[in-house]
């Protein structure tokens, strides 16, 4: 992106050169302040996909407790009821 910014503002400066000193000066501070936008948006960008995935984990691990919670509150059930088993040598 600020490869294409700076390839623009080239060739404005190109033209500016024409116009005079206050040209080429509008030029850069134009060029300065569109940078400095393209910082600041990257820069906004990368907090907010930081802090969407927090909270996605902070949810996952909040889930996570719960049904840990809940299991261990479930009652013990033996799993087959019945006398002893044969062996199959005895069947």
């Amino acid at each position: 992106m600020k490869a294409r910014l700076r390839e623009g503002f080239e060739e404005e400066r190109r033209q500016a050169l024409r116009e005079g000193p206050e040209a080429r000066a509008r030029v850069d501070a134009d060029e300065a302040r569109a940078l400095s936008t393209v910082d600041h948006v990257e820069r906004a960008l990368k907090e907010s996909f930081t802090r969407a995935t927090m909270a996605v984990y902070r949810f996952a691990i909040l889930v996570a407790l719960a049904a840990l919670f809940v299991t261990l509150l479930l009652p013990e059930l033996p799993l087959r009821e019945g006398g002893p088993r044969k062996a199959p040598a005895e069947a």
